[in-house]
C-alpha cells in the first residue's frame, strides 16, 4: 500500500498524557488565571536555573533517572539558598513541575518479576519526550506552510511521520502499563480512553473545519504541492461532509481508505489522523496482551493481524499509515518494552557499549524512531550507580521543568497547532496578500499555540478526563465483582485506581 507525502504528520500519541487524579484535576480547574500567567512569565527564569545546574544532581542526591518522583523540595538546614530570589525561583520551579506536570504513577509496591518499586513512581522522561516530539511536528508543519528550501525541508521532515511513530511506541508502552497495573472491565477501560481523547479531538476538528474553508479562499501557499493537497482536502470535506462527520464521531476515520471516502484521514483537522490510529490501538490492546496466555486467542490474534495487514495492502490507498495494521509493529515495540521492563530495570551498567550498539543499529537499519526510543528506554533500565554526561543530559532534556510542562500539554499542543497555523496564515495573508516566511510564521505560531494549548488543556482536556473518571467510578460501583477475561495482574477493589 503506497504511503503518500506526509505533509500532515502529527504527534499524538502522544498520545496521551496520563490522567491526573481528582485532587490534581480540581487544582487545575481552580487555579486563578493570574497565577497561570505569572507561572508562564517565570518560565525563562526556570530555564536559566536548569541550565545553571541542579544542586541535587551535582551532589549525587535524589533518585536515579528511572525512579524520579515529584519535585524535590530542599530539606531543613541542608540546602539553604543564597538569597530570597533564588528561593523564589526554586519554589516556582517546584510548583510548575509538581502541579503542571502529569504523572504516570504506579500504585503497587511491586511490579511483576519482583523488582522493588516505590509506591509513587513515574517514567518521567516519557512526559518530556512527548513535549519535544509535539514541537518537532509543529516546526514541520510550519515549514510545510511557509515553503522552506528543499534541503531545510528534509531536515524538518524528521519531525513529521518519524515523530508520530515514536508516539506510537510510547502509546504501546503506556497502555500496556495501565492494563497491567490498573485492571478493570473492558467497557470501563474504553470509557476512560474515549473521554481522554475525544473531547479535545472534537473541539479542534470543529475549529479546523471552519478555518480550512476560510484559508482556501486566499489560495496562497509557500509549497505548491501542499496547496494542491489542501484544495483536495477542503473539497472532500465539503462534498462528503456528513460522511466525514460520522467517520470522525467513531474516530475510525483513519481506517477508511481513500478509495471509499477521499481524504478521510485528513478531513477537518489534518494531524488528527493519528488519533484514529490511537483509538484503534485502544480497541485491540487488551486482546493483544492476553494472547500469550491463551493459545486459541493467540491464534485468532495472529489471524486478525495478518488479515488486517493484507486488507491494508489491497483494500485501497492511504495518505498515512492510519490503519492500525500498518504501524502495529511500532505499538508492539512499546508493548514488549514494558513487558520486559521488570527484568531489565537496574541491570545496565556498561553505558558505552549500549550507546555504541544503538548507534550501530541506526547506521545499519536507519530507523530513527526505534533509535530514539532505545535511548529513552535506556534511561529507564540504567543501574542507579551510573552517572556522567549522558545521565545529566538525559535529565536536562527529558525531565527539566520546561520539558515536563510541554509534555503535560503535548496532546493539546499537537491537536491545536494546525488550526492555529491556519488562523495565523489567514490573518497574515489578509493583511499582506502573500504567505509569511518560516521565521515570521514560527515567531507568531509558537506563542499562539502555547496560549491556545493551555486554555484547551484546562477548559476541555482536564474536564473530559474528570468526567470519564466519574463515569468509570459509577460503573465500577455497579459492577460486582470486576470480572473481565482480559484483566491483568492483581484484582483491585471497585473504584481503586485511575487510568
Amino acid at each position: 500500500m503506497p504511503i503518500e507525502r506526509s505533509h500532515y504528520s502529527n504527534a499524538r500519541h502522544h498520545g496521551q498524557a496520563v490522567e491526573l487524579d481528582d485532587q490534581q484535576q480540581g487544582f487545575h480547574r481552580g487555579l486563578p488565571l493570574l497565577e497561570i500567567l505569572l507561572g508562564l512569565g517565570k518560565l525563562l527564569d526556570i530555564v536559566r536555573g536548569v541550565l545553571e545546574g541542579d544542586e541535587l544532581a551535582a551532589r549525587g542526591e535524589g533518585e536515579s533517572v528511572r525512579r524520579s518522583g515529584g519535585p524535590r523540595f530542599p530539606s531543613n538546614g541542608t540546602r539553604a539558598c543564597r538569597s530570597g530570589l533564588q528561593d523564589s525561583i526554586r519554589a516556582l520551579a517546584a510548583f510548575v513541575a509538581f502541579h503542571l506536570g502529569a504523572e504516570l504513577s504506579i500504585d503497587s509496591a511491586y511490579c511483576s518479576g519482583g523488582f522493588r518499586m516505590h509506591s509513587k513512581t513515574r517514567f518521567a522522561p516519557i512526559e518530556g519526550l512527548r513535549g519535544w516530539l509535539a514541537w518537532a511536528v509543529v516546526c514541520y508543519h510550519i515549514a510545510s506552510f511557509s515553503g522552506v528550501p528543499e534541503n531545510w525541508y528534509r531536515f524538518f521532515k524528521a519531525g513529521g511521520l518519524p515523530a508520530v511513530l515514536v508516539f506510537m511506541i510510547v502509546s504501546g508502552f503506556v497502555i500496556t502499563h495501565l492494563l497491567i497495573e490498573r485492571p478493570e472491565p473492558y467497557g470501563i477501560y474504553l470509557m476512560r480512553r474515549f473521554m481522554r481523547i475525544f473531547p479535545l479531538f472534537a473541539v479542534t476538528c470543529i475549529a479546523g473545519y471552519y478555518l480550512h474553508v476560510q484559508l482556501l479562499a486566499h489560495d496562497v501557499f509557500g509549497d505548491q504541492q501542499f496547496a494542491s493537497d489542501w484544495r483536495s482536502i477542503v473539497a472532500s470535506s465539503k462534498m462528503y461532509f456528513w460522511q466525514h462527520v460520522v467517520a470522525h464521531l467513531t474516530m475510525l476515520h483513519g481506517a477508511i481508505s481513500n478509495n471509499l471516502l477521499p481524504w478521510s484521514d485528513y478531513a477537518f483537522n489534518s494531524p488528527a489522523w493519528s488519533i484514529s490510529v490511537e483509538w484503534q490501538f485502544y480497541l485491540l490492546a487488551p486482546l493483544i496482551l492476553l494472547a500469550p496466555k491463551y493459545p486459541l486467542l493467540a491464534c485468532l490474534t495472529v489471524v486478525l493481524i495478518g488479515t488486517g495487514h493484507w486488507l491494508f495492502k489491497g483494500f485501497g490507498s492511504y495518505h498515512q499509515p492510519s490503519f492500525i495494521f500498518d504501524p502495529i509493529g511500532y505499538f508492539a515495540v512499546g508493548i514488549v518494552s514494558r513487558l520486559f521492563y521488570p527484568t531489565l530495570a537496574g541491570k545496565i551498567k556498561n553505558l558505552n557499549v549500549i550507546l555504541a550498539s544503538i548507534v550501530l543499529f541506526y547506521a545499519l537499519v536507519g530507523n530513527g524512531p526505534l533509535a530514539v526510543w532505545s535511548i529513552v528506554y535506556l534511561g529507564f533500565i540504567l543501574h542507579p550507580s551510573v552517572n556522567g554526561i549522558f545521565v545529566q543530559g538525559y535529565r536536562l532534556a527529558l525531565e527539566s521543568h520546561l520539558a515536563t510542562y510541554f509534555g503535560s500539554r503535548s496532546y493539546s499542543i499537537y491537536l491545536a497547532h494546525f488550526p492555529v497555523i491556519i488562523a495565523v496564515m489567514w490573518l497574515w495573508i489578509t493583511l499582506f496578500s502573500s504567505p509569511p516566511g518560516f521565521l515570521p510564521l514560527l515567531a507568531m505560531v509558537v506563542p499562539a499555540t502555547i496560549l491556545t494549548a493551555e486554555i484547551l488543556y484546562r477548559v476541555v482536556e482536564i474536564p473530559g478526563i474528570s468526567l470519564g473518571s466519574r463515569w468509570a467510578r459509577r460503573s465500577i460501583e455497579r459492577y460486582e465483582p470486576p470480572v473481565g477475561a482480559w484483566q491483568f495482574g492483581k484484582q483491585r477493589p471497585p473504584g481503586g485506581g485511575q487510568s
